[in-house]
This record gives C-alpha cells, sequence and structure tokens, in this order.
C-alpha cells in the first residue's frame, strides 16, 4: 500500500514524536518514583489521593491550578506531568507539519482546516475553550 505524501509525513512525525515521547515519560517516571527528583506531594500521597477529582485534589495537596502549574515543572511530579503534556501536542506538532504540503500543493481546503483545527487545538490546551 502506498500512502501519499501528507499521510505519510503525519504518520512519520507522529511515530518520532510517540518514540520520544515514551522514552522521556519513562525516563521522568522512574526519576519521580525513586525519589531521585525531589515531589511534593509523594508518590505514596498521590497513590492515597488518586480516587479524587482534579479540584479537590488541587485543594488536598496545595498544587497550582491553570498555567500555575507551570511552576511545579522543576518537581518530580510536574516533569511526570509534563512529559504527559507532551502527547497532548502531538497532533498538533503534525497538522503543522502536513500544511507546508497542502499549501505546495495549493489545496487551500484541507490547509485551511489544518489552520482552524491547529488554531483550536491549540486554544484549547492554552484554556481559552473551556467547557462550563
Amino acid at each position: 500500500m502506498k500512502l501519499d505524501e501528507v499521510t505519510a509525513r503525519y504518520a512519520r512525525v507522529l511515530q518520532r514524536l510517540v518514540v520520544s515521547g515514551t522514552v522521556v515519560l519513562f525516563a521522568t517516571f522512574v526519576l519521580y518514583v525513586t525519589g531521585a527528583i525531589p515531589s511534593a506531594p509523594s508518590a505514596q500521597e498521590v497513590t492515597r489521593l488518586w480516587h479524587l477529582d482534579a479540584k479537590s485534589y488541587a485543594e488536598q495537596t496545595g498544587r497550582p491550578v491553570g498555567w500555575g502549574r507551570l511552576e511545579m515543572f522543576s518537581t518530580g511530579e510536574g516533569l511526570a506531568f509534563a512529559s504527559l503534556l507532551f502527547f497532548a501536542l502531538c497532533s498538533i506538532v503534525c497538522l503543522i507539519a502536513v500544511a507546508p504540503l497542502y499549501a505546495r500543493k495549493r489545496d487551500y481546503r484541507y490547509l485551511t482546516l489544518v489552520v482552524v483545527q491547529t488554531v483550536v487545538l491549540a486554544a484549547g490546551a492554552a484554556g481559552v475553550l473551556v467547557a462550563r
């Protein structure tokens, strides 16, 4: 089966991102659970609280919410969380990678879809689009 150029590039970029993301996720998880990087709350406390919803968990642990979470990336828990966020960004990166191919082909319908999808995903990731 021969893939078209757009599908092949999307798949190639996605494969590289997933492989590298998995390595980073594993490494940060090992650093977190071994305590090699200090973490607050501890892995044991997280296990005790993980039945809670996100709001209750943040209240119990005093963890920041929203953009305030950026300050926790220096902790073991924060690094593990950041590596998970990496996976959430994969589709955005793949869409950006195929956009020039649609532009070169002058396929403006698909280029428009890619741009709109990228903007919507980025806005959602940034917390601009929030269900209330």
